[in-house]
Order: C-alpha cells, then structure tokens, then sequence
C-alpha cells in the first residue's frame, strides 16, 4: 500500500506489511476530538511487530542552523512522544470497544487464528496484542529535513529520544526503516 503524508511517499506493500493510516481511519477520527493524539501511520509488520511511526516534514523551517534545529526537535519529541503514547490508549480503547460487540466475542477465537480473514477485527486484535509488550512495539519519528546536519547530533537526538517507556527510534535522510 502506498500513502502520502507530509509530502512524502511510504510503500508499505508487500506481505511484510498491513498499515493504516491511523489519524485518517474512522476509530481514530472518533476519539480525536476527546483530547487523544495520533501517529500517522499504524502498522504490523511481519505479524511479529507493532509500528507506530509519526512523520514531520521540516523542510520550510525558517532556521537553517542545524544546532537550533536540533533543539527544537528535542522539545518536539515530548509531542510525538504523547502521540504514541495516546496511541496505545486508544488502541485499548478499541479492543473494548470490540468486545463489547457480541458478534466479536462470538468469532473471536477466529479472528485470532484467521487475523487476514477478519481484516479490521484482525487487524486490532493483533495491534492490541502486540502493544501488550513493549518488546513488540516500535515507535517510529520519521524526520524530512533539508539541513545537512552533523551525525553527531543526531547521535545525540536520538540518545535523548530513547529515554523514557516507550524509546523512539530517529529516521532521518540517508537511513531506512527495518
């Protein structure tokens, strides 16, 4: 599946992947006006891990020093770190949901079983499932950026970005994702 999202393309196909682009899909939609903030994009990947990746593009910064630049995305990652966070709250929010309906209850043996079959019960079973162990979750801040900025600095981005419950890992031009 393709997606655009700050102006940039992901390719999410293959059998590795199943996405959502979580701040567009209803369930999100329902909750967001109740405070809750969200990642971009919501995926399994290899039905082994959870992914939830938030993609900024600061291209058309005013400031081209790499230095404050780095200082705002230190004191940016506090709201990115929210998202994910409020993520796996309304991730839970959405397993309730699910069993409150008699008809998942009825065919959740399934559902686990047969996750492709039952696309979107399947989908946020799994997503409830892996969330349940940080192990299984990956936190994703995909960074665009025109600034030639020093590996060094974002050694140190991303140092300060991996403290905390829920690490994030820093994508930034030049590396790739899994």
């Amino acid at each position: 599946m393709i997606y655009k999202e700050s102006g940039l393309v992901f390719d999410f196909s293959g059998e590795h992947w199943v996405v959502k682009a979580f701040d567009r899909h209803p369930y999100y939609k329902a909750l967001s006006g109740h405070g809750f903030k969200g990642v971009d994009f919501l995926g399994l990947f290899e039905d082994s891990q959870l992914v939830c990746m938030e993609v900024k593009n600061y291209r058309n910064l005013p400031s081209t020093d790499p230095v404050e630049f780095i200082q705002f995305l230190e004191s940016e990652s506090r709201v990115v770190r929210q998202k994910m966070e409020d993520t796996l709250r309304i991730i839970d929010l959405i397993d309730q949901y699910h069993h409150r309906k008699w008809l998942f209850r009825l065919f959740k043996p399934f559902v686990s079983q047969y996750p492709r079959f039952f696309r979107e019960w399947g989908f946020w079973s799994r997503a409830k499932t892996l969330s349940e162990n940080p192990l299984n979750c990956r936190f994703v801040w995909w960074i665009d950026t025109s600034l030639t900025i020093d590996p060094d600095l974002w050694q140190a981005l991303a140092a300060n970005a991996l403290q905390g419950k829920h690490p994030l890992e820093i994508q930034y031009p030049g590396l790739s994702i899994l």
